[in-house]
């Protein structure tokens, strides 16, 4: 019975005996008119874009390398303004200031009677530092126009003795003839015997003494005429005993004006007083050290926390 529902199976124009598995139809169905017409529309626009599309993307490319070689000279003229400005606005908490040292002193001596500033305490060109004691400076002053008026006193006096020895000289001049005249008429007088030996020796005398007083106020002539430069017409202002005597008095006064210490410099603070009130100071000694505030350049250093020649600063 079975074998009758196998025969069932199989259609008449099958062998009989051979068994054969169905295998489903393999040949495409012819495409419509609308999917052929899109295929041959993306093909052509496959075929034209392997034609023309390569070449406008290498004209791009060319044109944005033009540009960036173009913009780059600018991009370093750019990157390196601010490169170099960039420093004054650079901040940093252990950054040091290097600025210029001043030390300041006076070049006389004398004891500290004030200080007028203190530590970090900004100044400006003329205000007053400190100052010495001025009394001694103000004596030694006093002292040196002291000097001056003696000075001329001393120099009015000598023209006035020159005078009186050009005077001397005129008349020692004419004893010195007056007596050679009479040693030579007593000498005449002596050879007739007309005259004493006694009376030639004391014409010899004369003539020895007035010719010695002579000499001497010649003396006295070139010495005062030397203490006045030998320029006795001269002015008194004008002879170098009464100059050495003004330079004095000036010195005395420099003295005096350099007891009070200003600042010389346009901006500056003082980092360190090493003297005080009452001490002594004494050239070259310096009184205390300043810094003008002109910024040199700067440096990281943390393990200075402080140090004279610098100061802690941001920038």
């Amino acid at each position: 019975m079975g074998k009758v529902e196998r025969d069932a199976d199989f259609s008449p124009a099958e062998p009989l005996g051979e068994v054969q598995e169905k295998k489903p139809d393999s040949t495409p169905e012819p495409a419509s008119s609308e999917e052929q017409d899109a295929t041959a529309v993306a093909a052509k626009e496959a075929e034209h874009q392997a034609d023309t599309g390569p070449a406008p993307r290498n004209k791009r490319r060319g044109r944005v390398r033009l540009v960036l070689f173009a913009l780059l000279p600018l991009a370093l003229a750019i990157g390196a303004y601010f490169y170099v400005t960039g420093g004054a606005v650079m901040e940093s908490e252990n950054a040091y200031v290097r600025t210029d040292m001043v030390a300041v002193s006076t070049d006389v001596s004398g004891i500290v009677q004030s200080v007028a500033v203190h530590d970090n305490q900004p100044v400006k060109q003329g205000d007053v530092l400190f100052r010495l004691d001025p009394l001694p400076f103000k004596l030694a002053l006093e002292k040196a126009e002291g000097q001056v008026g003696i000075a001329r006193a001393q120099l009015e006096a000598l023209k006035g003795s020159y005078a009186q020895i050009e005077t001397q000289i005129d008349q020692a001049k004419m004893d010195v003839d007056f007596y050679e005249r009479d040693f030579d008429r007593k000498q005449s007088l002596l050879k007739r015997n007309f005259a004493s030996q006694a009376d030639y020796d004391e014409a010899q005398h004369n003539l020895q003494d007035a010719q010695q007083n002579l000499a001497s106020l010649k003396t006295q002539l070139a010495q005062a005429a030397a203490k006045l430069d030998n320029h006795p017409d001269y002015p008194v202002e004008k002879l170098s005993g009464f100059k050495y005597a003004v330079a004095q008095r000036d010195e005395a006064k420099r003295q005096l004006d350099h007891t009070t210490v200003r600042a010389h410099s346009m901006a500056s603070s003082p980092t360190s007083r090493r003297s005080r009130s009452g001490s002594i100071l004494r050239p070259p000694r310096p009184h205390s050290a300043w810094w003008r505030r002109i910024t040199c350049g700067w440096r990281r250093n943390p393990k200075r926390p402080s140090s004279p020649m610098s100061g802690p600063a941001r920038r």
